[in-house]
């Protein structure tokens, strides 16, 4: 962790990084008192506004995933999938394992609701404990911040997410076989925290259920 990093004395060159993505473990979860998370968010939130001035996103990974993900051969197929806005608008897609009875289907399924809810737990708290820190008073107990972080963070918010990996096909049996040069024809991200297909465009972007809706009733721009 790169704030450890520092406060045992090392550093890092960041000035020119615009793009940050942070596992959210041991150091900042739901189940920590508020008053140990909120010190935590306020260091977080601090460190990042004084050592990465060209910061443009900051995406804080909320749950942990597959450790074979973590594999040479396959980190080019790893991407980052917002989860704070209309996340449940996407084509999600629970996988199930060939010849699986209904009766397990629905234990799975079940299982993917109380991992949505948790999530959904997690991205709130991630919000809060951000506006809190925006807003901290006099009385609270983590460092405030001072003004040049709260200039920093008027334009920045974190961005909670999940670790997700490129498929060409809805089975995913090629998800760690797929090739460089091939990956530019997928058609789905493969989420192993949720054990669901998102389905994507070829860029990666996931698809919205509901996309045109607004376009068409609304007539906001496509």
């Amino acid at each position: 962790m790169i704030l450890r990093l520092y406060d045992m004395g090392g550093s890092l060159s960041a000035e020119n990084i615009t793009q940050l993505a942070l596992a959210l473990r041991l150091w900042y979860h739901p189940r920590m008192s508020f008053s140990a998370r909120m010190n935590n968010a306020a260091k977080l939130y601090t460190f990042l506004s004084n050592h990465f001035p060209a910061l443009e996103k900051l995406w804080l990974i909320v749950k942990a995933e597959d450790p074979r993900e973590e594999s040479p051969s396959i980190k080019h197929l790893l991407r980052i999938l917002d989860v704070s806005d209309r996340f449940m608008d996407l084509d999600l897609r629970v996988k199930y394992a060939p010849g699986v009875s209904d009766r397990q289907k629905d234990v799975q399924e079940e299982f993917f609701e109380r991992k949505l809810g948790d999530i959904k737990g997690h991205t709130e708290i991630i919000a809060g404990d951000f506006s809190r820190f925006l807003n901290t008073k006099k009385s609270d107990l983590w460092p405030s911040a001072r003004e040049a972080s709260l200039r920093y963070w008027k334009t920045r918010r974190p961005v909670p997410a999940l670790m997700c990996l490129m498929s060409k096909h809805e089975s995913v049996r090629d998800v760690y076989s797929c090739k460089v040069e091939h990956t530019d024809t997928s058609a789905w991200l493969w989420v192993p925290t949720l054990g669901v297909n998102v389905a994507c465009h070829k860029d990666a972007s996931p698809v919205h259920k509901y996309k045109g809706l607004a376009q068409i009733f609304d007539g906001e721009p496509w």
